[in-house]
């Protein structure tokens, strides 16, 4: 009976654990690193989002930016970026099988198979904006936000920053590395 009161005083005391599901929507990796050579992360990533063709990844590593967190859940996957001009949080890169590019712009991309699309949200003494990548089975949509780089200057730089590795890639390297006991895609054909 004493054990039973110990879980009673700790769900009294910490409901959210119990009670809140935030944990059972971003489950945290604990990387603060997304490099496109990392492969553990990013099959996650690409398990998150199973139809997806392409994963994002951080290409090039530049001054100011840090990976906050990686999140990974069924559907989706969240990556939150801060920049040291732009603030904490300042993009916030959510992957998932479709997105709405309602209200948006499309404009060009480096990145072949990848359509780009933007909206940007004029607020007084910030910059907003609203991006997505879409390409087979999976979109990017990127919040950037930023109240003290208010014209969005740090966004210029998110093209070097963030690439793409795509789903075979990964899916050979797992195969390789395993001896081909392990698969990317439950459902492929051994």
């Amino acid at each position: 009976m004493g054990g039973d009161r110990g879980v009673l005083v700790l769900v009294a005391l910490n409901p959210t654990v119990v009670f809140d599901n935030r944990m059972a929507v971003r489950t945290s990796l604990n990387v603060h690193s997304l490099d496109c050579a990392q492969l553990e992360p990013l099959w996650l990533e690409a398990q998150s989002v199973p139809s997806a063709s392409l994963v994002p990844c951080v290409r090039t590593r530049l001054p100011g930016w840090t990976v906050a967190d990686v999140a990974v859940n069924d559907g989706r996957t969240v990556i939150t970026l801060d920049q040291d001009r732009a603030g904490a949080e300042a993009v916030v890169v959510r992957l998932a099988g479709a997105c709405d590019t309602t209200g948006t712009v499309e404009t060009p991309t480096q990145a072949p198979g990848v359509r780009h699309y933007e909206r940007v949200e004029r607020l007084a003494g910030a910059f907003s904006a609203r991006w997505y990548d879409r390409f087979p089975g999976g979109c990017l949509a990127y919040r950037l936000h930023s109240t003290s780089d208010a014209e969005g200057r740090f966004a210029v730089e998110l093209p070097s920053l963030l690439g793409f590795t795509s789903r075979d890639a990964l899916r050979q390297a797992l195969t390789q590395r395993s001896d081909a006991r392990l698969r990317l895609d439950p459902g492929e054909a051994r």
